[in-house]
């Protein structure tokens, strides 16, 4: 197999919801990174589905979406597709896949089943196992050069007794950056917050307004929204650098994506955060300390400890490209004294005084009627909604 003129099928788990702005985050990429720096990268979307993105590529798009990608979760890489309703079938099919290709040995393995005969995890997982292993017996696995390998998990799908057998080139879920050393109460997740954030920036630049843009967060918490605006290199490793044939895919290329990150420039110039806990400052600020001493850049931010809702702001921003975005207390975990809808009428009114942005990007519970302008997705459980608001048009 010549694994360089190869392509193969992947699938990109997106959390439900956000499947339309992450096929636009691809695009984006295609165009603002590898089209600009005359680099080919055959990335096909094939289709989508709730909760992920089918794509065909080769084998180097694993680096180019883990490297580079903030919103998905993971990417799997497909390795079979069959019927198999017994057991023995099952060790047979499995027992075929050329292992040693793929792993130097296997890490978890998970499975999942929906109407199909095959249904019990435990041995289907096991089955699996021996499979493996009766293949690494009969096929010793190549060299293993690393010290500290990441084993790639293996997940197993059978869905009306269709067995689809994948590969994870991603270890640890594309969600943690490995930045965040300071938290607060209720955190956003990191690829949540971006996928709000990159949806902001998108919709502005399409409504003419391309920035540059200082962004304010009035009730920061930690500072994932601000941290989101600057991360542009995660020092984290991936499953798919101890794949034996993306190994040897990587060590004949050139191409820069495969041992660095080129994330999108939302252009973003100044950075603000505001809360009227001072923990929550704190962690904001070493959150952000530890995003800037990898930063490719170097950026502005300023953090104070404030009340939202006092009247007069005792820091002054001004700016006429002010772009607020918050996620404010829903009534769940955090308590607000007042009625939702009645709370988020009153947070838009205050954001107005405050500081009049030029926009107002709220992440809030979903309580409104659908449209196709906003955001819906689901947040610790409960189905969130990001609504964006223009000056002229701050009402609900």
């Amino acid at each position: 197999m010549n694994a360089q003129e190869c392509t193969f099928p992947f699938f990109l788990i997106i959390p439900p919801g956000l499947e339309k702005v992450s096929i636009k985050e691809i695009e984006d990429l295609k165009k603002e990174f590898l089209s600009k720096n005359n680099i080919q990268a055959n990335i096909q979307i094939v289709s989508s589905e709730k909760g992920g993105i089918n794509l065909q590529g080769p084998l180097e798009i694993a680096a180019l979406i883990n490297n580079n990608l903030k919103i998905p979760s993971r990417l799997l890489l497909r390795l079979a597709t069959f019927r198999c309703r017994d057991f023995p079938k099952l060790f047979l099919k499995l027992g075929k896949i050329k292992w040693n290709d793929w792993c130097y040995e296997i890490g978890k393995i998970q499975s999942s089943a929906a109407n199909s005969t095959l249904f019990d995890s435990r041995k289907i997982e096991k089955t699996a196992k021996q499979a493996i292993d009766n293949f690494f017996k009969n096929n010793p696995a190549k060299k293993n050069e690393h010290k500290e390998a990441i084993h790639p998990k293996l997940f197993i799908r059978f869905q009306d007794d269709i067995c689809t057998v994948s590969l994870d080139t991603s270890g640890e879920r594309l969600g943690k950056r490995g930045l965040k050393v300071g938290t607060h109460i209720s955190p956003l997740r990191e690829n949540l917050a971006y996928a709000c954030l990159y949806y902001f920036i998108s919709q502005l630049k399409e409504k003419g307004c391309p920035g540059p843009y200082t962004l304010l967060d009035p009730m920061c918490g930690s500072g994932t929204f601000l941290s989101e605006a600057k991360t542009s290199h995660v020092p984290r490793d991936f499953s798919f650098n101890y794949i034996p044939l993306m190994e040897k895919v990587k060590r004949n290329s050139t191409k820069r994506f495969w041992f660095d990150s080129y994330p999108l420039d939302l252009n973003i110039k100044n950075i603000f955060g505001f809360d009227k806990d001072s923990r929550a400052i704190s962690s904001a600020q070493l959150n952000l300390n530890k995003v800037q001493s990898f930063s490719k850049e170097i950026f502005n931010f300023t953090l104070k400890q404030e009340d939202f809702f006092v009247k007069e702001s005792i820091f002054k921003v001004s700016d006429e490209s002010i772009i607020v975005i918050c996620n404010p207390p829903y009534g769940k975990r955090l308590v607000i004294n007042e009625p939702r809808q009645l709370y988020l009428e009153s947070f838009i009114e205050q954001a107005k005084v405050k500081f009049s942005p030029a926009y107002l990007g709220i992440l809030f519970l979903d309580c409104s009627k659908k449209s196709e302008d906003t955001l819906y997705f689901e947040h610790g459980g409960l189905k969130v909604a990001f609504n964006i608001y223009a000056n002229t048009k701050f009402r609900i």
